[in-house]
């Protein structure tokens, strides 16, 4: 038998775990089969022991890099605390705007700033009373979380 039959019936061998025809034997008797069905083995072993190697190198890189803690990227906690404090801003203007309409451009004296400030409270709740639970939900899981 030729090098490179050997080396076709050894693959074969190392992939199906048997050989293509059930007379090699007969058609081969000057091949030592127990030979190549170890060399095909030891083939079989060292492509299990290289796909075990390389299911493991990825597993190593993410625990070498872990991500950011509570899976939030910098850029994500920064523009979530300055959509907090935006809106906590906001929420102040909106009452003040209010008593500053109510008392000099409508010209109702100290009643139209007590008017503007609750007209502003009230603009207030009906327009971010759910953004404003959103972020108290959210505060809270964080505080569940770092527990």
């Amino acid at each position: 038998m030729e090098k490179e039959d050997m080396d076709i019936l050894l693959k074969q061998y190392a992939n199906t775990g048997e050989f293509g025809q059930k007379d090699m034997r007969k058609k081969y008797p000057h091949v030592d089969f127990d030979k190549l069905m170890a060399d095909a083995e030891v083939i079989q072993r060292n492509q299990r022991a290289k796909i075990i190697e390389d299911t493991k190198e990825p597993q190593a890189l993410v625990e070498s890099n872990p991500p950011p803690s509570g899976g939030e990227l910098p850029l994500q906690k920064l523009i979530g605390s300055m959509y907090s404090v935006l809106m906590e801003i906001t929420l102040w203007l909106i009452p003040i705007i209010g008593a500053i309409i109510g008392g000099t451009v409508l010209e109702m004296g100290f009643g139209g700033v007590i008017l503007g400030i609750i007209a502003g409270l009230l603009l207030d709740v009906v327009l971010f009373g759910p953004v404003v639970i959103m972020m108290n939900i959210r505060s809270s899981l964080k505080k569940i979380e770092n527990k």
